[in-house]
């Protein structure tokens, strides 16, 4: 096991977000960090999230300002938009927006709406409904906010001028969405592909069995070109391989979701609530259920597997490519016997699964939407790796050196 260092202040709760955006600026001197007095509950409207800056030179966080449009899972979306400037989102008398701020904690711009997921050229944005989210998803959208257009799904903004557009709407997906149950669909896990061409994201929607049916989706940074790419009712963390590719963990087979289509679901509901209870073991999800990773090929719509080394029962969680593409790194969402979850790295060239941390969660918060998953991030430079865990009895950031490790396992 690699060794951890904690990055935040002792006895404070403290994190970043997602695992799809790093804390880095790209020279790697600072870090962005959350942080909350909330604890063991969902933050409630006026509550705020305080924003800082870690210097790494030093090793001292700053304060600097405050977010009142925020959630445990995926923090205030903040992110870098240069080494010195970064954008997160607030509300504004209920409306969620972005603020664009530098170092010093100065507003340099506010967009009118609230960011999702930033180009990686910083020149465009993409944003979904956050009180929509919230309303629908308890735990992703933002306390307070209010709802917009009922039928938009996805915008984009313009971040040099602040102007914004809308990219998606319901009737976009009027092949997949029955009328009635555009109320109750959303859009999240935005990704734009490395060359900023396209976009995929999951398109979600509330099911009479109490669950919920995600497809996934690809699409140019326009709305444009777009097509389903997974239909199966499971798709989940996801990330770009390379600008052709996108690799997710997903459903290959159509079991689950033509009884979740099927007329008579209602009467299923109490059934699939036990399943979802007490759990599916891994031979089950892999073959009659068809769990895996998957590799989809956005041109063609090819669909292949990989990372088979990685148990079923480990799937599903959040992981990321480092640059060359061999290295994955990933967590593990379900807790093991001694309450921990582990952090991965999986060699995609010899197929092999390196465990390089292993760290307890309270099973009191493990699957609620206040959790606290590893979440875990690349550096840009690729050399460490960035958590959020509550292992030491408080939400805290701490980095990894992983350098070491990739030279000798390099062979």
């Amino acid at each position: 096991m690699l060794e951890l260092k904690r990055i935040t202040p002792i006895n404070q709760h403290c994190f970043f977000g997602y695992y799809d955006k790093s804390p880095w600026n790209d020279v790697e001197d600072r870090m962005l960090y959350t942080k909350t007095t909330v604890n063991g509950r969902l933050p409630e409207t006026g509550e705020k999230l305080t924003i800082g800056i870690i210097d790494l030179d030093s090793g001292q966080p700053g304060d600097l300002l405050t977010t009142s449009a925020w959630n445990f899972q995926q923090g205030c979306m903040l992110q870098w938009l240069s080494k010195d400037t970064f954008i997160y989102n607030d509300l504004d008398s209920g409306r969620a927006i972005s603020v664009v701020a530098n170092l010093s904690g100065e507003q340099l711009h506010r967009h009118e709406l609230a960011i999702y997921a930033v180009s990686h050229d910083k020149q465009l944005a993409m944003g979904v409904d956050f009180g929509r989210l919230h309303r629908l998803r308890p735990g992703y959208g933002y306390e307070g906010a209010k709802s917009n257009d009922s039928s938009v799904l996805v915008s984009r903004i313009d971040l040099n001028t602040g102007k914004s557009s809308v990219v998606l709407t319901t009737d976009d997906f009027h092949d997949f969405i029955d009328p009635k149950q555009a109320s109750s669909s959303w859009v999240d896990h935005i990704l734009f592909s490395s060359d900023d061409r396209n976009i995929v994201f999951l398109l979600r929607s509330l099911t009479p069995d109490g669950g919920v049916f995600s497809r996934l989706f690809c699409c140019n940074a326009h709305g444009e070109q777009l097509k389903c790419l997974l239909d199966t009712g499971m798709a989940s963390h996801a990330d770009w391989y390379d600008n052709q590719h996108i690799a997710i963990w997903g459903r290959k087979k159509q079991l689950v979701a033509n009884l979740q289509k099927a007329s008579f679901s209602k009467l299923l509901k109490p059934l699939i609530n036990l399943v979802r209870k007490v759990g599916v073991p891994n031979i089950v999800r892999n073959k009659v259920y068809g769990d895996e990773f998957l590799m989809i090929n956005i041109n063609s719509g090819e669909i292949s597997t990989f990372a088979e080394k990685i148990p079923a029962n480990e799937g599903g969680g959040h992981f990321t490519f480092a640059h060359n593409a061999r290295w994955m790194l990933n967590d593990t969402i379900c807790l093991d016997q001694s309450s921990q979850r582990e952090l991965m790295l999986y060699d995609m060239t010899k197929s092999i699964r390196y465990p390089i941390a292993k760290l307890f969660t309270p099973e009191e918060i493990y699957q609620t939407p206040y959790r606290c998953d590893l979440h875990p991030r690349w550096s840009p430079s690729g050399k460490q790796v960035c958590i959020d865990s509550v292992h030491e009895g408080y939400r805290g950031m701490y980095i990894i050196d992983v350098e070491n490790f990739l030279t000798e396992h390099a062979g």
